[in-house]
């Protein structure tokens, strides 16, 4: 995959059970961090169901992208990390924007470097 960038975004993908709610935006591009992926159900699915894993403790996701996982993450988790490269730096740009979205004040957004 390229990593030319489009003007398009996809606004309001949802991640959601009975009382919970994530929206992030996705960016219509060929980076890997621009959309959510298929596993990110998967995964939300897997904490609905055992919020245990993450009450209360620190998360740290690598490789967040849109943020989806670590922002439905830190609806119980005490604090949350979410990771990526900075380039292109629209990656994180877009990522801080979702948590904004979400009213995040436990997550922290770091820049990677290789």
């Amino acid at each position: 995959m390229g990593s030319e960038e489009r003007d398009e975004q996809r606004d309001g993908y949802r991640a959601e059970d009975d009382s919970e709610e994530v929206v992030a935006d996705e960016m219509m591009t060929d980076n890997f961090g621009s959309f959510a992926w298929p596993s990110s159900q998967i995964l939300q699915s897997l904490l609905l169901s055992n919020r245990d894993l993450v009450q209360g403790k620190t998360v740290l996701e690598l490789g967040c992208g849109i943020g989806l996982d670590g922002i439905f993450a830190s609806k119980w988790a005490k604090w949350v990390y979410l990771t990526d490269l900075g380039e292109p730096s629209s990656i994180l740009e877009n990522c801080r924007r979702n948590c904004e979205k979400n009213h995040c004040e436990n997550v922290t957004i770091v820049e990677l470097s290789c």
